[in-house]
């Protein structure tokens, strides 16, 4: 096999090693490229992954956060690598992909657009330590799902510069910590940041010239979500535009939704080629798997213990209107 140019994911976890699964099944049906797909994954993940990727390289020790991502480059086993967030499917055409990255002439890349750092327009992944730091005059708006890597010394340079650099000087920098899940430790480090910073040094440029490549989530996308897959083509409301990307990133959030598992449970009966009845079962069946997985069921008894309370329903006897009244 030419390991010239190919494609990576990385997916470690169970639910991650699932959602690699579909979108190595959406690149097989709807891609339209013949280059290679590999998947990184740790020892558990190998087994559910072979049968949907070309080849699976398995790390022994890998991070578990976003650091695995930028890692990518030195396990990557190709010349020029397109990193994809596993939580993505492919809804069209993308065999154009590495001639635009090429074209657009740096070794480390990614799909984005460069703004000028003016009062207005702050950059949303690192602070003005960093900017006033590195003498930055513009900074890269970009989602980290997809990244192209070229391997060459100035490629080496920059990924070496994230791990001796940004990282033991996240804070300093005022990098972004998302410390919501993690708190302040290695966790909690962003790719975005760390790539994003690493590549407005060493001059390189993200690719803004294929308009609407890939649209990323947004908290109310999966409510306008359609996917045709007998046209190829995906929709939904991004900001206040209809868009139809070539790529769709959920998020992680989104893909715990029964929309997402019901349109890949499609994805895989056409993939399988399951015959209709078959393929009824195989849709019913990924319902009750997801409606009664332990994150859906926590959502309900949540839901029902704080609704069906001795309060709420004394305020409801007594002609309340809003959860939790209370009457004297």
């Amino acid at each position: 096999m030419d390991l010239q140019k190919g494609f990576i994911t990385v997916a470690t976890g169970n639910w991650y090693c699932y959602l690699a699964q579909n979108l190595a099944m959406s690149y097989r049906l709807f891609g339209n490229c013949d280059l290679p797909f590999y998947a990184i994954t740790d020892k558990k993940g190998e087994k559910k992954l072979k049968k949907y990727f070309d080849g699976v390289i398995v790390v022994d020790q890998p991070h578990y956060n976003f650091l695995d991502k930028i890692d990518v480059y030195k396990n990557s086993p190709f010349e020029e690598t397109i990193f994809m967030d596993a939580d993505m499917n492919i809804v069209k055409d993308i065999s154009f992909l590495f001639d635009k990255f090429e074209e657009n002439g740096s070794e480390v890349s990614c799909y984005g657009g460069l703004t000028e750092i003016t009062e207005e327009h702050q950059p949303n992944h690192f602070g003005k330590a960093a900017v006033e730091y590195f003498h930055l005059t513009h900074y890269i708006r970009f989602g980290g799902g997809i990244y192209y890597y070229k391997k060459s010394e100035k490629a080496d340079a920059v990924i070496r510069s994230i791990y001796e650099d940004l990282i033991p000087n996240y804070d300093k920098y005022d990098l972004l910590h998302i410390s919501a899940y993690f708190g302040n430790d290695i966790r909690s480090m962003a790719d975005e940041p760390l790539m994003g910073l690493a590549m407005m040094i060493y001059g390189m440029k993200p690719l803004n010239s294929v308009e609407h490549l890939m649209r990323y989530y947004r908290y109310n996308m999966m409510e306008t979500l359609q996917w045709d897959m007998d046209k190829q083509d995906c929709s939904f409301f991004w900001w206040e535009e209809t868009v139809h990307p070539y790529i769709v990133h959920y998020a992680t959030y989104n893909t715990w939704t029964w929309k997402y598992n019901l349109l890949n449970t499609k994805l895989k009966n056409r993939y399988r080629k399951t015959p209709a009845l078959f393929g009824l079962f195989r849709i019913l069946g990924a319902w009750l798997k997801w409606a009664f997985s332990k994150r859906q069921l926590k959502a309900f008894f949540k839901w029902f213990f704080t609704h069906f309370t001795p309060s709420y329903w004394k305020a409801k006897l007594k002609g309340g209107n809003k959860r939790g009244d209370t009457v004297d």
